[in-house]
């Protein structure tokens, strides 16, 4: 029987986070020297995306550009649906309407065993 799972699911996060940004001019010190100088600005952005693949990783994709250009939307903004791929040879198979699975479930459970295992490898060795 076939291994058969949607390629990615995207789902969007709720509210806003502070980032803070890095600036450099040029300017001249009292000796005449010129040197680099840093200013910080807090600029308040979206919180963006998570994009769940079926091995149980994840990644944080913060702009609509980056999403774009990583080919999980188009270029009016819309999310693509995820294709459903044959785990076992990357075969196509069909679109993602046909089949419903909640990665980020899964992706949570990964997380949570291997910090069980991490805990327990750190009680069996006096760490921690």
């Amino acid at each position: 029987m076939a291994n058969i799972k949607k390629a990615f699911q995207v789902r969007a996060l709720e509210g806003t986070h502070t980032r803070k940004v890095f600036d450099y001019e040029l300017i001249k010190n009292a000796k005449g020297k010129e040197v680099r100088q840093r200013t910080e600005t807090d600029v308040e952005v979206d919180n963006g995306w998570m994009v769940f693949f079926p091995n149980g990783s994840s990644i944080h994709v913060t702009t609509m550009a980056e999403m774009q250009r990583l080919g999980f939307a188009d270029s009016n903004g819309r999310v693509y649906g995820a294709a459903l791929v044959d785990m076992e040879s990357g075969e196509v198979v069909g679109k993602s309407e046909d089949l419903d699975v909640d990665f980020e479930a899964k992706s949570n459970a990964v997380t949570s065993k291997s910090r069980a295992k991490k805990a327990f490898r750190d009680a069996e060795l006096g760490v921690g």
